[in-house]
């Protein structure tokens, strides 16, 4: 009498999948970095608006300073003083 083959065909087991485990940590280490990003662009945008606004605003005060010194005082029409002759 043959020997017939009776066993179970065993379904292929995949190994376990961490890509799942993974994703998670994924997500969050790049979500730190754009955060990171981020704060790091703001940072920057508002280091040179300071630095554009302080050296145009010195200009401007510079500017304005010199012009109210070199104003010179009209002499009074009133009194004049008498020549030499």
């Amino acid at each position: 009498m043959p020997k017939t083959n009776n066993r179970v065909a065993r379904i292929r087991q995949t190994p376990p999948n961490h890509e799942r485990t993974a994703f998670p940590i994924l997500v969050v280490l790049v979500m730190g970095v754009i955060v990171l990003g981020m704060f790091q662009y703001t940072g920057l945008l508002i280091a040179g608006s300071t630095i554009f606004v302080g050296f145009f605003g010195w200009l401007w005060w510079a500017r304005r300073a010199a012009a109210a010194t070199s104003i010179k005082k009209a002499p009074k029409r009133g009194k004049r003083k008498p020549r030499a002759r």
